[in-house]
Formats: C-alpha cells, structure tokens, sequence
C-alpha cells in the first residue's frame, strides 16, 4: 500500500493537531534556590554528614555524584518541581572537585586586549567587549572543568578553585 506526500503531510498534520505541544515547564528561581540549598546541604562537597554532624570524606568522586544526584530526585519529589528544573544539577555535581583529593576547579578567563596589568581597566574581554578590563581575570570565564593541581591550572592560564565549575 502507498501513500502519496499530500496523504502523508495531511497524517502528519491530523497527528501534530492532536498531541499537546511539549512546552518548557515554569522554573520557580525561589524554588529552584531552596532545592540548591537542599542538595547543598545533603552532598556537601567535604563529605557526607552524619547524623551527628561529623563529616567522613567522600570515598571517590562518583559516590559524592551519586548523592548529589539521589538528593536531586527527592528535592524535585518533594518540591514538586519538575525534572527539568533541575536537570543541570548532575552536570554540575560531575564537574566539580568534590570526592576528588588534590584537584580543582580551573576557570579559564577570556581574553583582555589591556596590555599593562597596572590596575587600571584600558581593555575589554574578546568575547564580550562591553565588559572593560585590566587582566583577563576580569573577563567572564570561558570554560571550566576540573585538574589535578593547582599547577596545572595555572600552566593552562587557569585560576584554580574549589567545589563546583557551576558555583
């Protein structure tokens, strides 16, 4: 049995009609704030938190993850906030230092056209010339993710952080 394209376009049309469209859900920013605070508070990066209030260290980067993550679906649950308000969370969670002894974040700056470091903002950033600076650690940062020393940050031209490349 063939369709012709009329026949076919016609079913596509009858068919997209009678699905709802899929529409962004409404991100509350208050609630989104308190499940942060939430999930901060249950996964903080130093460790878990016991009932008593002492923190044993993360054995490994993924078991901090997996809190982070677990913590997030019960927020959400909780909150009754829907999944995709909080859908960043996991990807900041994984690009952090946390359960990772010795590493850090490495933010890395844009570029600044000001040629003397002398404190005094002549410059603008490559990527944002409405923003004036000194040094490229004026600029907003570019990219983030996470190495295994301060050292190696500051060879890329990084500034070396702790905790999260979402922070």
């Amino acid at each position: 049995m063939q369709f012709s394209r009329i026949g076919l376009a016609t079913a596509g049309l009858v068919l997209a009609l009678a699905v709802p469209a899929f529409a962004a859900p409404a991100c509350d920013p208050a609630d989104i704030e308190a499940a942060a605070a939430a999930i901060a508070e249950a996964c903080p990066c130093d460790g878990r938190v016991s009932p008593s209030g002492a923190v044993t260290p993360w054995n490994n980067h993924g078991q901090y993850v997996s809190c982070v993550v677990r913590e997030r679906n019960q927020v959400a649950k909780d909150l009754e906030l829907p999944k995709p308000c909080l859908r960043r969370v996991a990807s900041c969670g994984a690009r952090s230092s946390c359960g990772k002894p010795g590493f850090v974040t490495c933010r890395i700056p844009d570029e600044c056209s000001d040629l003397v470091a002398d404190g005094v903002a002549e410059g603008t950033c490559a990527d944002d010339p409405e923003v004036a600076c000194d040094t490229a650690a004026d600029c907003p940062v570019l990219r983030c993710s996470t190495k295994a020393s301060v050292e190696k940050c500051e060879e890329r031209g990084g500034i070396a952080g702790t905790g999260s490349c979402c922070d």
